[in-house]
């Protein structure tokens, strides 16, 4: 089959998708895209509706998508179309990522004022880390990566023995150092805040689906 053709014949093949409660349909429009050097194409253009306001990530959704152009693809036969995700092309309503102002307002909720008290077991040095979460976090999408960012206050750090028994405390100046060495540990902080996220976002496919995205959750020390 003709390459345009195959893109022409795909909306009549994709129409429309119910991705939980999410719509997505073709909106009658083509957009031109490079397939090679000196070859471009015409792909259909889609778009969603959302009647029950859900998070949703333009990842997610192109994934999803693609899945169904493979099946087509398949159906037409042997045909070098390449990644399908690569061909997929959304309207401008569609946003890189969204969510919705309940459940941005649960997350502040669960986060604010939520203590935390851990240890870091290292070697030479142990830490103990005591400080509380702050409400201010957001949410930014990069490919197939979502990226958490939560704000932290630290109270204080100690120094501790392979017991967990005080030792001293550090200075403020050794705050910036001791992030630094926890960055590494992308659970140390995640696992105490994980629950004000997991159900509603983590857990929504059109939000995330973790056979192609990533997460991270990217804690920053602040002293408001």
């Amino acid at each position: 089959m003709d390459l345009q053709k195959f893109f022409n014949l795909l909306p009549s093949f994709v129409k429309e998708i119910d991705f939980n409660g999410i719509k997505i349909k073709h909106t009658g429009q083509f957009d031109e895209t490079p397939y090679s050097r000196r070859y471009k194409v015409k792909v259909p253009i889609y778009t969603i509706e959302n009647p029950n306001d859900q998070p949703y990530t333009k990842e997610a959704l192109t994934t999803r998508l693609s899945e169904e152009y493979s099946k087509f693809q398949n159906f037409a036969g042997n045909l070098s179309v390449g990644s399908a995700s690569f061909f997929v092309e959304f309207d401008d309503n569609v946003l890189d990522l969204y969510i919705p102002k309940d459940i941005k307002q649960e997350i502040t909720n669960c986060l604010k004022g939520k203590d935390f008290d851990r240890v870091a077991w290292r070697n030479p040095e142990n830490f103990r880390v005591i400080g509380e979460f702050k409400e201010y976090n957001r949410f930014d999408s990069e490919d197939d990566r979502i990226m958490w960012r939560v704000d932290f206050k630290v109270h204080k750090i100690e120094i501790v023995d392979e017991t967990g028994e005080f030792i001293k405390e550090v200075g403020e100046d050794v705050y910036d150092f001791v992030f630094e060495i926890l960055e590494e540990d992308l659970d140390f902080f995640e696992y105490k805040i994980w629950s004000c996220v997991n159900q509603r976002l983590a857990n929504q496919e059109t939000f995330i689906d973790f056979n192609y995205m990533s997460w991270y959750t990217q804690v920053d020390r602040v002293n408001y």
